[in-house]
């Protein structure tokens, strides 16, 4: 899938309730790019519930916004958002419609919005984070979108984002003990959002130290509506063979 970058050009609005309460024309929160941690903007406080643990620092509820256009050639494509790291209880919102509720602050996720927008046209998204209950770390966590966010877009019948995996299964040795070829495995995982059965087929190339590209194995198989895994492999001589 097709990658662009969002870490340019949000709002950041600090405070409970809905970010577009009260707001008059031309009303805009603090401009802010990401990656960005309010928490250490805060002032520390002895009664802090974590304490030591997170420095005395603590946060609340904060709001994060911004307008996407979206083209409107990507309809019947699959639109998403991955986040790098929201911290935490990260909710998201796309034109005010509840996408997704992500509480664990550290870890990556993915979420697909298309049922939610409007080609051809601006998209309000919105990313709610409340690390308010402490203690919540045994150390300084931050809080907010402390890493990049991501939208993603391309067919329906897709290869799901991170499950790509590539190990190596054995090597096979030369008498004197040298490695002679290495068989890899590559596995990943399929997709298919659309309404209907589809047949696919994936390849891989492995390119090897020093630019040298060789082709790997591949696998195919019918695609029902949904998801499963799948699974290749190819050989690699590691004398260049």
């Amino acid at each position: 899938m097709k990658r662009e970058n969002l870490d340019r050009g949000w709002e950041f609005r600090l405070g409970a309730g809905s970010p577009y309460e009260g707001l008059t024309p031309g009303d805009h929160g603090q401009a802010v790019d990401l990656p960005h941690d309010y928490m250490i903007a805060a002032d520390v406080d002895r009664d802090a519930p974590a304490g030591t643990a997170s420095g005395f620092y603590n946060a609340g509820v904060a709001h994060y916004t911004k307008r996407i256009h979206i083209p409107a050639e990507w309809d019947g494509e699959k639109v998403l958002l991955y986040f790098e790291g929201a911290m935490m209880n990260a909710t998201v919102e796309v034109n005010s419609c509840r996408v997704c509720l992500q509480h664990y602050g550290y870890a990556p996720f993915c979420t697909d919005i298309t049922p939610y927008l409007y080609f051809g046209e601006e998209n309000d998204l919105c990313v709610t984070v409340n690390p308010s209950m402490q203690p919540n770390s045994r150390w300084y966590s931050g809080a907010g979108l402390f890493r990049s966010v991501w939208m993603l877009h391309g067919p329906k019948l897709s290869v799901v984002e991170d499950s790509l995996f590539l190990y190596t299964d054995r090597i096979e040795y030369r008498a004197d003990g040298s490695a002679q070829t290495a068989y890899l495995k590559v596995q990943a995982e399929a997709a298919n959002d659309t309404d209907r059965n589809l047949e696919s087929s994936c390849g891989c190339d492995v390119c090897l130290v020093g630019g040298e590209q060789r082709q790997g194995g591949g696998f195919a198989q019918n695609q029902d509506s949904g998801e499963s895994a799948c699974a290749g492999g190819g050989k690699i001589h590691a004398d260049g063979g």
